[in-house]
């Protein structure tokens, strides 16, 4: 039998610093993978795309079918370990956002996960895309697919890896499209599209401020 419980850990981000996160704790070891947050039964978990491409539907289903898990022995993430030539270390960066966009939503709005029922704040990290030719690269880009529930964040090709705090914005289009007009969302088209664009904006700046002390935006 595995047992499984929420766990405190370490892990040193790319961009933020050393930050407290909490994962699963199973036999063996640690996951990315936070069983229930702030009283609520909202699951956090960011899992390991593998750099499969992502540029049509069936390729995320592709890519959603083979994930793994980021693993931990002690819970204690740190550079030596996951800042490697893979760039794994973006794993942390992305859970740690995503936990603080929840405690923003939870905090300020009263609102459980980005639709307000406690729905999972999944991240998929090490996403790659197709260029001109049809070559798989890096992706320069993050977003949110509304049709999986979920954050897709590239590893950046000219970029570095799209997994900083300001991955709030593409939690904020789950806000958007599960808030507005009874849950059937902004297009993302025309002017609708651009109050989505917006609102997701607004967003990522709230929870920017919110989250680091003396953070101007």
């Amino acid at each position: 039998m595995v047992n499984r419980a929420n766990a405190p850990g370490t892990a040193v981000t790319l961009y933020s610093g050393a930050k407290t996160i909490t994962c699963d704790s199973h036999t063996g070891g640690y996951w990315l993978n936070e069983y229930s947050r702030g009283g609520t039964t909202t699951q956090i978990h960011t899992l390991n795309f593998k750099k499969a491409p992502a540029t049509t539907i069936q390729e995320v289903d592709n890519g959603i079918d083979n994930v793994s898990e980021f693993s931990d022995n002690d819970n204690n993430w740190t550079a030596s370990e996951y800042n490697n030539s893979n760039q794994d270390i973006a794993a942390l960066d992305a859970h740690w956002a995503a936990e603080k966009t929840f405690d923003y939503f939870k905090a300020v709005h009263s609102r459980d996960s980005y639709d307000g029922n406690n729905g999972v704040i999944k991240c998929y990290v090490h996403l790659n895309t197709r260029d001109n030719n049809n070559n798989i690269v890096p992706m320069d880009n993050s977003f949110w697919l509304d049709s999986k529930k979920a954050l897709f964040l590239g590893d950046g090709h000219y970029l570095s890896p799209l997994v900083s705090l300001d991955i709030a914005h593409e939690v904020g289009h789950g806000v958007s499209h599960s808030a507005v007009a009874n849950g059937t969302g902004l297009i993302s088209n025309g002017e609708s599209g651009a109050l989505d664009e917006s609102l997701s904006d607004i967003w990522g700046a709230c929870v920017e401020q919110w989250s680091v002390a003396g953070k101007q935006t």
